[in-house]
């Protein structure tokens, strides 16, 4: 079994530190809320790029990030 922790330590869970890319967030964000997943972050646009945060059912957090350009 493969278990991931927060960066914090211990048993808790939170933000692991991975981060997925894609070149076509939006179609990524929609693709996972039609299956079910809950976006704790919502899409937004910053400077560097586009940024969304979602969890498994184990609550890990991952974000899911796409370029400026």
């Amino acid at each position: 079994m493969l278990g991931l922790r927060g960066q914090s330590g211990g048993d808790r869970t939170g933000m692991t530190g991975f981060v997925l890319h894609t070149d076509k967030i939006e179609e990524t964000c929609a693709t996972l809320k039609a299956r079910g997943v809950t976006l704790t972050q919502e899409l937004t646009t910053e400077p560097w790029g586009k940024w969304a945060q979602f969890t498994d059912l184990d609550n890990n957090e991952f974000g899911i990030w796409a370029p400026a350009w």
